[in-house]
């Protein structure tokens, strides 16, 4: 966590945060002496007069702070450039679309949610980032990154949610988790997978005939199996 002590790099304007310089924040937390905590997230919004970062100690911190504040770029809208999870937020949004009673369109959700769990498939394969650069043993910069258990969240939280009447959508969620959980051996990761796997099979409406659930079922159990120890 950052130290209690920390003088603040304040947002001249209101944006998205496009692009962090990683690199550049390490160079100036050397050259100044600084530990810089990055606040915001690449993607999240920050209201001017907001903090963008933590420089400890504070009175190392004046000289830096002008630099530190070029090292965002903030603009009107969020980037593929940085933004993984923009990525993901539009695929989804696309799969919300197509499972709306004005669209109806399961195809289209099933191609998202298929495209959603090969993604995370490459997620989970990669190592966790705890976004933590340092010189030496030195903690020098600290940048906030997305974990791989928020990002399976983003991308089966408001599908599940909203698919919870289309028996096929939560079928084809099921067989994304299952994807995802042969992907990885990260108990966290796994966790996540079953959490939304019973969410899915407890939320999904009532009324379907046990011949219709009988592939859902069995999604499910193969996954319980899988996820938990």
């Amino acid at each position: 966590p950052p130290p209690a002590a920390a003088a603040p790099v304040l947002a001249a304007r209101a944006g998205y945060v496009q692009l962090v310089d990683d690199a550049g924040l390490l160079t100036i937390a050397r050259r100044h002496g600084l530990r810089i905590d990055v606040v915001p997230e690449v993607g999240d919004f920050v209201a001017a007069g907001e903090p963008l970062a933590l420089l400890s100690p504070p009175q190392h911190a004046a000289a830096a702070v002008g630099a530190c504040e070029r090292s965002f770029d903030l603009g009107p809208t969020r980037t593929l450039q940085r933004d993984v999870g923009f990525g993901i937020r539009q695929i989804v949004d696309i799969g919300l679309k197509a499972i709306s009673p004005a669209v109806n369109d399961p195809s289209t959700a099933a191609t998202c949610i298929d495209h959603l769990g090969d993604l995370l498939c490459r997620v989970v394969n990669r190592p966790a980032c705890d976004g933590v650069l340092r010189d030496g043993d030195t903690v020098r910069v600290v940048v906030p990154r997305p974990s791989r258990e928020a990002l399976i969240d983003l991308a089966f939280n408001q599908l599940r949610q909203y698919g919870r009447s289309d028996l096929s959508v939560s079928i084809r969620m099921l067989r994304s988790l299952i994807r995802i959980a042969a992907a990885t051996d990260d108990a966290a990761c796994l966790a996540r997978v079953g959490l939304h796997a019973r969410l899915i099979v407890s939320g999904l409406q009532p009324g379907f005939a046990s011949e219709d659930r009988a592939d859902l079922d069995r999604l499910a159990a193969a996954l319980v199996e899988r996820t938990v120890d």
